[in-house]
């Protein structure tokens, strides 16, 4: 060996050791901790289906035996949004959830047109593919403003209705961002995962739920997507869609509303609002502490609503 080396050694002998002790305790500090931290979550992975309908292949699940109830997200979500709900609600119903089209994993065809009447076709053909006549349906959202439109549409397919939080007012939108379409390839890259948290965190009441895995879902198909972004512009149109305002006091099937007091998107001023003008044809039940996504807050809450409002009449 080296007299130099050896040298360096003899003078420097105590502080060799206590690095190498100190790189032993580093390496055994994380390999402790690596055992007491929990893997993360797996992944929601249902078995996904895809149905083409058009020039749209949409993705849906179905689970679940008994009467058909057709779930319907709000925008800029998709169907891992009734992830809570579809296992407490596939005890007693047919579940069939979707993402919808423009939306999720769904085909976004930026050419296409995404209003009510655009999209109450494309659901009406999808259910057709599937064997489905009649069915009830449970809308958040905007999902609840084209459950509306499809009970004032076709009552007699579409006859028990359970609308969350729907879109039946212009309001929450006073601005009208389709016509900001043009700019999606530039919007792409202010969708980033920390904005989808912020959005996610207004939605929900209970932080609780805020982790890696929920966030890379609602994240995921947006990702470096311009087509996700130019689609989600154009639904927009259905906020502006005067008919959205009026559904509510047209359609002649039941409807229940669901609202959670804590809405910071849809406020219960809006549910409010509906009873004044409509009066006896609205029926609801509020959540004390849910948000805007009440199936994510509550799911048990929202099942035991379903089961008592679509439970007690048959087909």
């Amino acid at each position: 060996m080296d007299s130099a080396l050896l040298q360096w050694i003899h003078d420097y002998w105590i502080w060799l050791g206590l690095t190498l002790v100190l790189v032993a305790l580093v390496a055994g500090t994380v390999w402790w901790l690596a055992l007491r931290v929990p893997p993360p979550p797996k992944s929601w992975a249902p078995e996904d289906r895809f149905l083409t309908v058009g020039d749209f292949r949409i993705r849906y699940i179905i689970e679940g035996n008994g009467p058909p109830l057709l779930l319907l997200h709000g925008i800029a979500a998709n169907l891992f949004a009734w992830r809570k709900l579809i296992p407490l609600l596939s005890s007693q119903f047919q579940v069939i959830a979707l993402d919808l089209p423009g939306f999720g994993y769904s085909t976004k065809d930026p050419k296409a047109g995404y209003g009510l009447d655009e999209q109450c076709d494309r659901l009406e053909k999808f259910l057709d593919g599937l064997g489905i006549g009649r069915c009830r349906v449970l809308g958040s959202s905007m999902g609840g403003a084209l459950a509306l439109h499809l009970a004032r549409r076709n009552p007699e397919r579409f006859w028990e209705i359970i609308c969350m939080s729907p879109a039946t007012t212009r309001l929450p939108l006073p601005v009208r961002p389709h016509h900001l379409r043009w700019a999606s390839a530039g919007l792409q890259y202010l969708v980033t995962p920390s904005l989808v948290n912020s959005i996610y965190k207004f939605v929900v009441e209970r932080q609780d739920q805020v982790d890696r895995q929920v966030i890379d879902e609602y994240f995921r198909p947006y990702q470096r997507s311009p087509e996700s972004i130019r689609t989600f512009l154009s639904a927009s149109q259905i906020i502006h869609d005067p008919r959205i305002e009026e559904n509510p006091g047209l359609v002649k099937v039941p409807v229940l509303y669901l609202w959670g007091r804590q809405d910071r998107v849809v406020p219960l001023k809006q549910l409010r609002a509906l009873e004044r003008r409509y009066s006896s044809k609205i029926q609801a039940a509020i959540h004390p502490n849910a948000g805007h996504h009440i199936m994510e807050d509550d799911p048990e809450w929202v099942s035991r609503q379903c089961q008592e409002f679509f439970g007690h009449r048959d087909f």
